[in-house]
């Protein structure tokens, strides 16, 4: 494992001590932005890892006036109508895993819920999912590719909370970043963030 002991917060224990003390885990995934700060923090050089990490970001929402809240795609008539983003992987060359592909963490991020509870509105059921586009071109997908196109990745289930993440391995390649409340007509605004282990290039279509 080429654990090096140094005061930087990473620490080694036994499987048996650790189902000893802790009873819950959670992962937290550092994006590049935040590498100059840890190396400021702890001393140690994070810049081979913060070169093998990109990012996207980008605010968006869904508005039923403007067309734009299609629900999940149980819903296939109105799902083509959700923000569309156009989203291009390739690989690092300071990859380590060495099998062809990039690990891709995406999140979306529902806006102002914490504040619209005042007004009874509580965080609607949330997700997303990935369509490889393959041959389709990069441009905005309708219903008839969404009909006969699966996706690759996806967060595990709609639900009502601030935030859904994912965390899944993709083949360099153009893919569809289509997030989405789960019911159609549900108006809000979101932050969607994606972060790949190589370059990673995206916008909205359409």
């Amino acid at each position: 494992m080429e654990f090096v002991r140094r005061d930087d917060g990473e620490f080694w224990m036994s499987f048996d001590d650790f189902y000893e003390e802790f009873e819950q885990l959670e992962n937290c995934n550092l994006g590049p932005e935040v590498m100059n700060e840890i190396a400021a923090m702890t001393g140690v050089d994070a810049a081979r890892e913060a070169t093998a990490w990109t990012s996207f970001s980008t605010n968006g929402g869904w508005n039923s006036q403007q067309g734009s809240a299609g629900g999940c795609r149980n819903y296939i008539d109105t799902f083509p109508n959700n923000p569309q983003y156009g989203t291009y992987l390739s690989l690092s060359h300071g990859t380590v895993e060495n099998d062809g592909k990039c690990t891709v963490i995406t999140a979306v991020l529902q806006k102002y819920r914490r504040e619209l509870r005042t007004q009874g509105l509580d965080s609607l059921a949330i997700g997303f999912a990935v369509y490889e586009l393959g041959s389709h071109g990069t441009g905005r997908q309708d219903r008839s590719f969404f009909e006969h196109s699966k996706p690759v990745a996806k967060n595990p289930t709609f639900i009502n909370l601030r935030e859904v993440t994912a965390r899944f391995r993709l083949p360099p390649g153009n893919y569809l970043v289509v997030p989405s409340t789960y019911s159609p007509n549900e108006d809000a605004e979101f932050l969607l963030r994606i972060y790949c282990s190589g370059d990673i290039k995206a916008q909205q279509v359409g």
